[in-house]
């Protein structure tokens, strides 16, 4: 089990900085709903909403681990440039609570996080880009 959680949080850290070096960040359409971002629901205990149902999860991917991605098969990966991640998607999920799958693998595991999360990122907040408000 150990190495499992391992395995998570690393493809987890490797998120930002790989975001960052290569400027985008992937995602699926909905095959069941087109034009929409594939939505599936938190599984695990530590992201329930008060009626005990699992929180909204969008699961991105950076370039590296697009190969689990495509083993999902859920619909078009889109391609999203970082600064529109970052000024445009990211605000409007932190202000639904939708959280964010990072990396995760072919069988949909991985680490979920608040959009705000990455937002305070040094990393990220040190760009200055402005923010969208919805």
């Amino acid at each position: 089990m150990l190495k499992y959680q391992k395995d998570l949080e690393s493809r987890a850290a490797r998120f930002i900085p790989e975001l960052l070096a290569t400027g985008k960040v992937f995602y699926y359409l909905d095959r069941a709903h087109p034009g929409q971002l594939l939505i599936v629901s938190a599984t695990d205990d530590q992201h329930l909403d008060q009626d005990g149902d699992g929180l909204s999860v969008i699961p991105c991917w950076t370039r590296t681990y697009l190969p689990y991605a495509r083993k999902w098969d859920a619909g078009t990966i889109v391609e999203l440039e970082v600064s529109a991640f970052i000024s445009e998607l990211l605000p409007r999920l932190d202000q639904d609570r939708v959280l964010l799958g990072l990396n995760w693998d072919g069988d949909g595991c991985g680490m979920e996080v608040f959009a705000q999360r990455i937002l305070q990122d040094e990393r990220v907040s040190n760009l200055g880009w402005p923010r969208d408000t919805f």
